[in-house]
């Protein structure tokens, strides 16, 4: 093995990518569908009930949980790597995390690193259909009040 690998990123449902589904792709190792952040393949754009059963983990929540590191020893970005020495599990084990992005930090592309939401346009309550504001969080939301967001650190 080289150490150099090639990841595409193109959506699993549309034949040119746009940055939710590639941010996706990039930072939780899974294709998504056109417009969805932090879903998997079950998630369907603008379908607020297919998410909660389409969200799957990011670098970020690796890095913060040392219970993820069976993962991260096994798969990264879709690549297997046997470790049986548990050397990614003390890299990534209780590191602090943060974002850096020249965008809002609610965007499509930064907001895969945190949050899972059916459409990459629910960045505040006013974008998310009336019906489905009580069930979805918003990706605002999602940043304070859920993990892995609201272990971010976060400075100005």
């Amino acid at each position: 093995m080289s150490g150099e690998f090639v990841t595409l990123t193109y959506n699993l449902d549309a034949q040119i990518g746009e940055s939710s589904a590639c941010a996706t792709a990039l930072l939780c190792g899974v294709k998504a569908n056109f417009e969805t952040v932090g879903l998997d393949i079950n998630g369907k754009f603008s379908n607020c009930a297919s998410s909660f059963k389409a969200r799957v983990d990011s670098l970020i929540d690796w890095a913060q949980h040392e219970g993820m590191a069976n993962i991260i020893r096994t798969q990264i970005l879709g690549h297997f790597f046997e470790d049986k020495n548990f050397k990614l599990r003390h890299f990534f084990k209780g590191k602090a995390t943060g974002l850096v992005t020249n965008t809002r930090v609610t965007h499509a592309t930064p907001a895969a690193a945190y949050a899972h939401s059916a459409s990459r346009y629910w960045e505040d309550d006013a974008k998310i259909p009336p019906l489905s504001r009580r069930s979805c969080k918003d990706i605002a939301r999602q940043l304070v009040e859920d993990e892995p967001g609201r272990n971010i650190n976060v400075s100005t």
